[in-house]
């Protein structure tokens, strides 16, 4: 179900990909893809408020997780509620600062060419 939800999502087919993602949720409820990839599928849908809901919960369910903190800003933008938005942001920042240093370390052990 989860391949044929991406699929939908990808074909830009977003109430079927919505569709979709929510039984995906409810099968497996702490899957943080699933609901980011849901509140993806409400963005592009202009259902803001939808995927501000679902991005929330995959923060909650995983802190690392950078997509949907980068996506709740997006939503929030689009909702006009910079404020929020611009919480979010601060910690996408923080994410982005991480991934420098790390691609930094690893172009400096030879791993990155």
């Amino acid at each position: 179900m989860n391949t044929l939800a991406n699929v939908k999502m990808i074909r830009h087919q977003y109430p079927e990909a919505i569709q979709l993602f929510k039984k995906c949720c409810a099968s497996d409820p702490a899957n943080t893809h699933y609901a980011a990839n849901l509140g993806l599928c409400y963005i592009n849908a202009a259902q803001n408020d939808s995927a501000i809901c679902y991005l929330k919960k995959s923060i909650a369910l995983d802190t690392e997780y950078d997509k949907p903190v980068e996506l709740i800003c997006y939503a929030f933008k689009a909702a006009g509620q910079p404020d929020s938005a611009a919480r979010y942001e601060a910690r996408a920042a923080r994410f982005l600062a991480g991934f420098k240093t790390e691609m930094v370390y690893i172009a400096s052990c030879g791993y990155y060419k």
